[in-house]
């Protein structure tokens, strides 16, 4: 906008000009330039309202025999619609001009030329903010899924060393008993000490399992 205001509008002796976006049946104001106050936005219907006066050279006669323009507007003396592809994505309004305040139809076309231009900027900016929003929120995902994983390396750390402290003390236990340190053992004493020792080595052996892929995935 900076652009338009400080080089175009000079070059062509417009005084007050001012853009609005399209987005979602709304209009957003880009810029005023020497353009009376005016609203940052404007709903459907005021924009509705400059369809009769579209790239069109308005005198003040003109303007009283149709229906008026949205409040603050009246300082307008052509309003180009700003189109892509069949789509309107702007609305264009441009105020006095000097010296004789008039714009013939050669300057209509010259400025309806350049509304195409602003066309494309306009989408290219609108495409290029989609594309930002979606890697903000891509990087937002990405750190959120490290962020886990770095829970989940915590969790099964602890969880290793939790498991691992009571199991060995169950393991060695097991290993006295068996081995004669608490006296003679029946044979149904011994066959459940056996049990009690081979899940305590199937528990162990998925520990280290555990470990072991939790240091593989964090080589990765």
């Amino acid at each position: 906008s900076s652009l338009l205001v400080n080089r175009v509008m000079p070059s062509l002796l417009i005084r007050q000009s001012a853009l609005y976006w399209l987005i979602d049946e709304k209009a957003q104001r880009l810029y005023a330039e020497q353009s009376p106050t005016i609203p940052s936005t404007m709903e459907k219907e005021a924009i509705d309202q400059f369809q009769p006066y579209l790239s069109a050279f308005l005198t003040d006669d003109r303007l009283a025999g149709q229906n008026s323009l949205p409040d603050g507007f009246g300082w307008i003396r052509l309003a180009i619609p700003i189109e892509l592809d069949g789509r309107a994505v702007g609305l264009w309004l441009f105020g006095r001009r000097d010296p004789d305040d008039f714009y013939p139809r050669r300057d209509i076309e010259l400025l309806a030329t350049l509304g195409s231009q602003v066309g494309i900027a306009l989408e290219s900016t609108r495409l290029f903010g989609i594309e930002q929003q979606r890697a903000d929120e891509l990087e937002r995902i990405n750190f959120e899924l490290h962020r886990a994983i770095r829970v989940k390396n915590d969790m099964l750390r602890n969880i290793s060393h939790e498991l691992r402290t009571p199991l060995t003390a169950i393991s060695g236990y097991t290993e006295l008993l068996m081995d004669g340190i608490a006296g003679d053992l029946s044979p149904d004493q011994k066959e459940l000490l056996s049990i009690v020792s081979d899940r305590a080595q199937d528990l162990r052996k998925m520990i280290n399992d555990l470990i072991a892929y939790q240091q593989n995935r964090a080589q990765e």
